[in-house]
């Protein structure tokens, strides 16, 4: 998997793209792309973590199922691997900032978190 730091480059100006990325038997998708996964379609979980040491906020939303499975005409997988996906999403959706500003209460340490 990428380093957080470049994924979140990735992400900061994205609004067509969703980025997956594979950890254990999960799909993880940050920020915008966390943003778009939860709008478009059913996700499992999203929480928001915090970096103390970049004073920073981060969300994550984690997809239990196949992403093949989905079967969403909104979305067009664009580049697949074993560890990460890059997904075209169809829908322009507005408001992640007010999204993860407004979003689930923050957690600390992504290391502190245990996928069930």
């Amino acid at each position: 998997m990428e380093d957080i730091y470049q994924i979140l480059r990735k992400e900061r100006n994205e609004e067509s793209n969703i980025y997956l990325y594979k950890m254990d038997d999960y799909w993880c998708a940050y920020e915008r792309s966390a943003f778009y996964m939860s709008s478009i379609c059913k996700v499992d979980t999203i929480f928001k973590t915090v970096n103390a040491m970049k004073e920073s906020v981060m969300l994550i939303t984690i997809l239990k199922k196949r992403i093949n499975d989905m079967k969403n005409p909104h979305l067009t997988i664009l580049e697949q691997s074993d560890t990460n996906m890059v997904i075209k999403c169809h829908i322009t959706c507005k408001g992640f900032l007010f999204w993860k500003e407004s979003f689930i209460p923050v957690v600390g340490s992504p290391n502190s978190i245990e996928i069930i």
